[in-house]
């Protein structure tokens, strides 16, 4: 059973980042949320032998300032989320997923718990169960055409009106006269 402090931490190191260190074209990886100079070193370290890998790792970033998570977010072509299929993970919500796609960015995510909800597979982006899956989308995101990106991407951005909270607020009142 993985503990919720180490639950990102086996997401990444069981499903993510195994299947990064076999592509062989130049791939630039940005990790945001990573905390500890520790926690970079080791990622570092794990990616040393790649050179066709260009790793990022913002450290001391406002995660509670939106136009500074905006600002990193915007420099991604694909999204991840990757989660291990345990109890903590499934009562997630997919936040990762919602801010992908409120920038318009498509996403590569674990089919666990609410990713299940907004990540519509092949369509705003991709649900990779396992590292194979990873790498063959992150292949697939490699020789998809421009257009083809363009309409996943837009895809994406048309993915708010699920998680908007006026839509929510709506839903919820729809309920309510039951």
């Amino acid at each position: 059973e993985v503990s919720k402090n180490d639950s990102h931490k086996a997401s990444l190191k069981s499903l993510l980042f195994p299947a990064i260190k076999s592509i062989e074209f130049p791939l630039k990886l940005i990790l945001a949320g990573v905390n500890t100079k520790e926690d970079k070193e080791e990622i570092l370290d794990y990616f040393s032998g790649n050179k066709n890998l260009m790793v990022e790792i913002p450290l001391n970033v406002n995660w509670l300032d939106e136009s500074v998570i905006h600002h990193h977010l915007e420099q991604f072509d694909i999204g991840v989320s990757p989660m291990v299929d345990h109890a903590f993970n499934r009562a997630k919500s997919a936040f990762k997923l919602k801010q992908y796609f409120s920038c318009g960015i498509p996403a590569l995510a674990s089919p666990v718990g609410e990713n299940n909800t907004f990540l519509k597979d092949g369509i705003n982006g991709f649900l990779c169960s396992a590292t194979e899956d990873f790498k063959e989308k992150i292949l697939i995101f490699n020789s998809m055409s421009e257009d083809n990106y363009c309409k996943m991407s837009r895809n994406a951005a048309n993915s708010l009106p699920e998680f908007d909270l006026e839509q929510f607020c709506i839903k919820l009142l729809k309920y309510a006269e039951c």
